[in-house]
């Protein structure tokens, strides 16, 4: 299994700053516009929340089986309210949207869709 890492390099220090690690691809990458948040993604379904407030960028949330698997939707597997509030990703299945708190991760709602095979009005 090949391990893949969210490397962030501070370009003034020329140091690394966080390397975490998601198994499989990084699909996904957002910084909150308004809070010190971090966002990550994994092909086989992890989401990270990571704190910007120092060089630390500690983890303060991983979950597993969350966001869809697979990298079809990468890089933009995520997205974030432009109020900070809220982040919106396929998963935990293709046909899933889910909607999190920003802050914690805790689902807000989740969109369900069902495709129906020839029932595209015909």
């Amino acid at each position: 299994m090949v391990i893949l890492a969210v490397i962030i390099y501070n370009i003034y220090l020329t140091a690394c700053v966080l390397g975490r690690q998601h198994r499989g691809k990084v699909t996904g990458i957002v910084f909150n516009p308004v809070s010190p948040h971090l966002y990550s993604c994994g092909s086989v379904g992890s989401l990270a929340l990571h704190d910007t407030q120092d060089d630390k960028y500690q983890l303060m949330r991983l979950l597993t089986n969350t966001v869809a698997r697979g990298d079809a939707r990468s890089p933009n597997s995520l997205t974030i309210s432009d109020n900070g509030r809220h982040m919106a990703f396929v998963g935990p299945t293709d046909f899933t949207i889910s909607v999190v708190d920003a802050k914690s991760l805790d689902e807000v709602q989740n969109l369900f869709f069902h495709y129906l095979q020839g029932s595209h009005g015909s």
